[in-house]
């Protein structure tokens, strides 16, 4: 698995730096699908990913419509002799969001695997688990706030469809932990359940999440931005397609304010895993501590890596916040 990991990743790198030579404005949407291009085809046969029904499903995001693709595990696979499977209706609810810097990637998306495969053996052969991996809109042909509105309309969506799951979870990496945190913050300001938290490598502009961290000039995004995965050049690239060039200061949309989350309840528990190698590692713990200023909980685990290879280089970390997030979701959170 790690090996297929770091054949979907490696290639990856080369491919961001290309987009981040491409025209911010998108005028040039021909360079961006390039890169676009490759890295779709590092993710071919992932809808054959051992052990896995898949499902193509559809739900309304404002005027237009979204959609995402369902993952079910085969019981029988990861529990050989088990009951028959089981209905949707009492699954746990996993809505996963991909990375990709908010301009590439999709609903396919390999990298989730292993903390599927790690959750559903934990959740053990009495429970079961659906996830629905979102593919929302990319930058720069639909700019801020497109990506977050798909978000939280997934949210809706998983409300609407499993309205008796006794748990509802939000994850994402990277951008996808980003966009996670955002709909988890607009999602319960809207009324919508979101029990746990998982953030792998949270994306966060300039490395900053509502504190104190070092100016971008210090700390981790200095000491950690020559490395390739990502690239500071990338990073800047990123955020200003996403932002259509706009220097917002609340781009998270108010998920970075510990005065906000307090105002909606508090927010989920969380676990939030990031990398000493990482340009934003200073954001992740800034955004723990804001977790923790605003009455919530939050679980921060530091793997000697850079940005979302943890995999490659401390397995024991990654095991440790894969069974972090396992135990939210086995507390089966009440609604509300």
């Amino acid at each position: 698995l790690a090996n297929r990991l770091l054949d979907y990743l490696l290639p990856i790198s080369f491919d961001l730096a290309e987009i981040a030579l491409c025209p911010v404005d998108g005028s040039d949407v021909a360079c961006v699908d390039a890169g676009r291009a490759k890295e779709a085809a590092s993710r071919a046969g992932f809808n054959a990913t051992p052990g896995y029904d898949f499902e193509a499903w559809t739900f309304p995001a404002g005027a237009r419509t979204a959609s995402a693709v369902v993952l079910r595990p085969r019981r029988a696979h990861f529990f050989p002799g088990a009951a028959r499977e089981r209905s949707d209706n009492k699954s746990h609810v996993v809505v996963w969001f991909h990375g990709g810097g908010l301009n590439i990637g999709g609903a396919e998306d390999t990298y989730a695997v292993p903390l599927v495969d790690a959750l559903v053996r934990r959740l053990g052969p009495a429970r079961t688990l659906v996830v629905a991996s979102v593919e929302y809109a990319l930058a720069p042909e639909r700019p801020f706030p497109a990506a977050a509105d798909d978000a939280v309309a997934a949210l809706e969506g998983v409300a609407a469809r499993f309205p008796d799951a006794p748990h509802v979870s939000v994850a994402g990496a990277s951008a996808g932990a980003y966009l996670a945190l955002v709909a988890a913050y607009r999602g319960r300001a809207a009324g919508l359940r979101v029990d746990s938290l998982f953030l792998d490598s949270p994306f966060l502009k300039d490395g900053h999440c509502g504190g104190t961290a070092p100016p971008r000039g210090e700390g981790s995004f200095a000491a950690n931005g020559w490395m390739r995965l990502p690239s500071t050049a990338w990073l800047d690239w990123s955020w200003r397609a996403y932002l259509a060039g706009r220097d917002m200061a609340d781009y998270a949309m108010g998920a970075c304010d510990a005065d906000n989350w307090r105002s909606v309840g508090g927010p989920p528990p969380a676990v939030i895993l990031t990398g000493s190698g990482d340009p934003l590692r200073d954001a992740a713990h800034e955004l723990a501590a804001t977790y923790a200023a605003a009455g919530g909980a939050a679980t921060l685990v530091e793997a000697r890596a850079a940005h979302c290879v943890a995999f490659l280089f401390d397995g024991a970390a990654v095991a440790r916040a894969h069974d972090l997030y396992a135990d939210l979701l086995l507390g089966e959170c009440a609604p509300g």
